[in-house]
């Protein structure tokens, strides 16, 4: 097991500063639990490169903050829009069909034009989804008889 310093700390010798691996023999035996009480190191999260299918993302809205379930690829479209001049942005916000990256352009960016054209476009994709779903067949049996 491997643990991240997360405060200042010597190990076995060894000056550990946060954010350093600090390999699970270099601290003394039983003593781990309370190291992490403490908040001096915690548990690394090892994950395979690569392999990550979702992020859960804190966003602050009007009511407080929510967790906001995106895929990696959700998020470099964000971001990419988060990069690309107001007129550019809006543009491509007219293009977007994945929820999470209008929400994610909404929370980051304070451009009311980028801003706007975000919230417009999800209502939209709300509107569409919702269409959609009155208009699907119930039970989906139809010419069945």
């Amino acid at each position: 097991m491997k643990y991240t310093c997360l405060k200042m700390a010597t190990f076995g010798g060894v000056k550990y500063r946060p954010g350093d691996v600090v390999e699970a023999e270099m601290i003394q035996p039983g003593r781990a639990r309370a190291m992490q009480d403490m908040g001096i190191i915690a548990e690394c999260q090892e994950l395979e490169v690569g392999k990550v299918e979702a992020l859960t993302l804190p966003i602050t809205a009007e009511g407080g903050v929510v967790e906001l379930d995106a895929t990696p690829d959700a998020v470099v479209q964000a971001v990419c829009i988060l990069q690309q001049r107001a007129e550019d942005a809006v543009a491509t916000i007219s293009e977007v069909e994945d929820q999470s990256v209008l929400i994610l352009v909404n929370a980051c960016d304070s451009r009311k034009s980028v801003k706007a054209a975000a919230k417009e476009r999800g209502v939209f994709l709300e509107d569409e989804a919702a269409k959609a779903a009155q208009e699907a067949p119930e039970g989906g049996s139809e010419g069945v008889s």
